[in-house]
């Protein structure tokens, strides 16, 4: 069985943060390939393609509301795995989450540990398990 590509959406307009995300996805087990966003408009305009499979989304970004980017990764991709971004986590960052059905959360700063354990979980959910139920 072929092994599929995942593709990953980075959503933040910093560029170190991005890079980060990308060196996590140079040393998974499995290939990513990551797409980069560096405002809401980038970010909304790649999740209409709807085929993200895993989401990473900061909050706060520039030429959407803090708010639009990730209503609109819910709203585009449905099936994407979203995991929110945030420099400060605040009642309204936790109740957009639970609003959204997130995944995850991340609290910026983040070590690359924190990002591999969100592509292995991912890994894990995105299983097809085929049973034969009798």
């Amino acid at each position: 069985m072929a092994i599929r590509t995942i593709r990953m959406l980075v959503a933040d307009d910093s560029r170190p943060c991005r890079l980060a995300f990308c060196e996590a996805a140079g040393r998974a087990t499995v290939p990513i390939r990551v797409i980069e966003a560096c405002d809401g408009r980038e970010c909304r305009d790649q999740l209409n393609h709807g085929t993200i499979d895993l989401a990473f989304i900061d909050v706060h970004m520039p030429h959407i509301s803090a708010l639009e980017a990730p209503w609109e990764a819910r709203n585009q991709a449905p099936r994407t795995f979203v995991t929110l971004l945030s420099s400060s986590k605040t009642a309204q960052f936790s109740e957009l989450a639970r609003k959204l059905r997130a995944q995850e959360c991340l609290l910026k700063p983040f070590g690359e540990r924190k990002i591999d354990e969100i592509v292995k979980k991912y890994q894990c959910l995105s299983v097809s398990i085929r049973a034969l139920a009798i």
